[in-house]
């Protein structure tokens, strides 16, 4: 979901956003199998691009609240959500 909503702001079309995101998730499940790591299944390919998607939906939907301000909205949330993951990742392993 995130990817959609990244280039979405990146004014990306929409059909070369679903597009660029099956082709992630497609190649990171390839080389999954390819070098053996974690289990590569279709069903990780079928939710990546509907995570996709949503995404895309989702940036249309913000930009009908929020009209010009929408991208600005969006990569204050990614910030904080990306500074809590971090710190989460941190904590982790300081107590490990």
């Amino acid at each position: 979901m995130p990817f959609g909503l990244y280039l979405k702001t990146l004014n990306i079309n929409s059909d070369r956003t679903i597009f660029l995101g099956f082709l992630l998730s497609i190649s990171l499940e390839l080389s999954q199998y390819i070098f053996c790591l974690g289990a590569s299944d279709i069903t990780d390919l079928i939710t990546n691009t509907t995570g996709v998607l949503v995404g895309v939906g989702l940036y249309y939907l913000l930009k009908k609240i929020f009209k010009e301000k929408t991208n600005k909205i969006i990569l204050a949330l990614a910030a904080i959500v990306t500074i809590l993951f971090v710190s989460l990742i941190v904590i982790i392993l300081i107590n490990n």
